[in-house]
C-alpha cells in the first residue's frame, strides 16, 4: 500500500496534482477504495472523470491539471503564446479551449469553448496539446488591440517563428464572418500581407503631417545618415540625435529588410543617435500615441550642441 500512496503522489506531481479516475483504476485501487478517500479528504473529485491529489503550485501545474481533467483540452489564448514564448504576450490567467460540447470548468483555469478547432492547429509544447502558433494568434485577436496584434504578428514573422503562408491560411479557414476578431485579422492581412498596403511616400507624408505639433522641434525629411552618406532617415531631429522611420512594408517582404534593420539601430545607438520605429497602424489608428511617444523622447534627451 505505501509503494501505491508513492505511485499516486509521484503521478499527481506530474500532472499538476491532478488524476484520472481511470489512471487509479489502473494502477490497482478498487471503486470502493477511491470513495473512501474521497470522504476521508484524501482526494477531491473536480468532475466525474478526474481528482485533485493536491493544489497546483504555479501556471504551469494549473494547466497540467486541466489537460488531465478536461481530455479534450489544449492549451490556448494567453497560455499558449506563453508555451511557444512570444516576444510579445499579454498577461492572463492559465487558459485552455475545450470543444463547446464538452465539459467545461477547472478551478483556476479559464477554459473557453469553440467547435472550430482542428487537428491540425494543435501541436505539443514542453509535453503539453496546444495550438499552434498561427491559431494562437488567431484566438488572441478578440482580446488585444489591432496595434499589439500587429506588433505580436510582426515580431512572429521576424523571428522566423511563423510563416505569412500558413498565417494566411489559418485566418482564411478560421475568421469568418461575424466571429469576434475576424475584422482585425482580416485588415491586418490587407495591409501587412498580400493585399494593397498604404506607400512608404504617403505614409511618410501622414508621419510628416504628426510631426508639425507645435510643441515638436523641426524633423528635417529624408535626413542623410551621417556615417553613411548613401542613405537617410525618413525624419530626424539632428538637434537631439533623434531620428524617425514609418515602416509600410508587408510581412512576408520584410523579414531581411527587417533583420538590417535591427543592424541600424545597433548602428544608430552606438553613434548616439535614436532612432524610433512607426508603422502604418501607429500613424493611421494611433497618431496621438506617435506624438506622445516622440515628446517623451525627446524629454528625456538634451538638445546637442553639435551633430554626431
Amino acid at each position: 500500500m505505501e509503494y501505491l500512496e508513492k505511485w499516486i503522489m509521484e503521478l499527481a506531481a506530474e500532472q499538476g496534482g491532478v488524476v484520472r479516475r481511470s489512471q487509479l483504476l489502473d494502477g490497482g485501487l478498487t471503486i470502493g477504495q477511491i470513495q473512501r478517500r474521497r470522504r476521508s479528504g484524501l482526494v477531491e473529485a473536480i468532475n466525474k472523470f478526474s481528482y485533485k491529489i493536491f493544489e497546483p503550485q504555479n501556471h504551469m501545474d494549473l494547466l497540467r491539471g486541466a489537460l488531465v481533467a478536461l481530455p479534450q483540452g489544449v492549451v490556448s489564448h494567453q497560455s499558449a503564446a506563453i508555451l511557444h514564448a512570444f516576444p510579445t504576450a499579454p498577461p492572463s490567467n492559465p487558459t485552455v479551449t475545450v470543444h463547446h460540447r464538452g465539459t467545461h470548468q477547472f478551478p483556476g483555469v479559464t477554459v473557453r469553448r469553440c467547435d472550430d478547432l482542428d487537428p491540425q492547429d494543435t501541436t505539443l509544447v514542453r509535453g503539453l496539446k496546444s495550438t499552434t502558433v498561427e491559431r494562437t494568434v488567431v484566438d488572441l485577436a478578440p482580446w488585444v488591440s489591432e496595434w499589439f496584434l500587429d506588433r505580436m504578428t510582426q515580431d512572429l514573422i521576424i523571428d522566423r517563428r511563423m510563416s505569412m503562408d500558413r498565417f494566411t491560411e489559418v485566418v482564411n479557414r478560421v475568421a469568418r464572418r461575424g466571429k469576434s476578431g475576424s475584422a482585425a485579422l482580416r485588415s491586418l492581412l490587407m495591409a501587412r500581407g498580400d493585399g494593397n498596403i498604404m506607400g512608404q511616400s504617403e505614409l511618410e507624408r501622414l508621419g510628416g503631417k504628426l510631426l508639425l505639433d507645435p510643441a515638436l522641434p523641426t524633423f528635417i525629411p529624408q535626413y542623410p545618415i551621417p556615417w553613411d552618406d548613401d542613405k537617410t532617415w525618413d525624419h530626424a531631429a539632428p538637434g537631439y540625435l533623434l531620428a524617425l522611420e514609418w515602416d509600410s512594408r508587408k510581412w512576408h517582404a520584410s523579414v531581411e529588410a527587417m533583420d538590417s534593420d535591427r543592424q541600424r539601430d545597433r548602428e544608430a545607438q552606438a553613434h548616439g543617435w535614436l532612432l524610433l520605429r512607426f508603422t502604418w497602424i501607429d500613424v493611421t489608428r494611433r497618431p496621438l500615441y506617435v506624438v506622445r511617444e516622440i515628446k517623451k523622447v525627446l524629454a528625456q534627451r538634451e538638445p546637442q550642441s553639435r551633430i554626431s
